[in-house]
């Protein structure tokens, strides 16, 4: 048999009041219940639950943190969509690529 190991979690208590609830309903203990998370998703080589950030959430309340730039990116993009700030036009791909190239530049001094 494997030996075994401890490990230990914070959770806000009503969450772990509430896990514990759902435990119970469906007959296992929790640690079977982890066990089990923990097995099939090293298993599986994946988690059973998506992340994704909620787009209905300002930036600073999202549950999943960004880089600044990225959070910066995200913010215009929630402007653009809401009429705050108008969107760049291009007539074409190439004035678009172009304009990325000297932004590029611009960076590399």
């Amino acid at each position: 048999m494997a030996e075994k190991t401890n490990l230990t979690i914070k959770l806000d208590k009503d969450v772990r009041n509430e896990f514990s609830c759902l435990c119970d309903e469906i007959g296992i203990s929790m640690a079977a219940a982890l066990n089990a998370f923990i097995k099939q998703s090293i298993r599986q080589q994946q988690f059973f639950f998506s992340l994704h950030s909620d787009p209905t959430l300002p930036v600073e309340q999202n549950p999943l943190r960004y880089n600044k730039e990225t959070e910066a990116a995200i913010q215009e993009t929630r402007d653009i969509q809401n009429g705050k700030v108008q969107a760049k036009v291009y007539h074409s791909a190439q004035d678009l690529f172009d304009e990325l190239d000297q932004e590029m530049e611009e960076e590399s001094y």
